[in-house]
């Protein structure tokens, strides 16, 4: 299930910033290279771990949806 995730991740983070533009670093970090969010500075910036990632990008929902409370 885990690896369903990153990869459906990796899909949307380079579809929404283009390959090589994006890192998932060993403990789950997302960083993006582009231009800063409410900054006009371009370069690698921290969009937080996997879940806000998730999040960011309008994904999380999906996985919820499979889940069972």
């Amino acid at each position: 299930m885990e690896n369903a995730r990153i990869k459906t991740l990796r899909a949307a983070l380079r579809a929404k910033y283009g390959a090589g533009c994006y890192r998932i670093t060993r403990n789950d970090q997302v960083h993006i290279y582009g231009q800063m969010p409410n900054s006009t500075t371009v370069g690698w910036w921290l969009m937080g771990d996997i879940l806000g990632a998730e999040l960011w990008v309008g994904i999380h929902d999906n996985f919820l949806e499979g889940t069972t409370a």
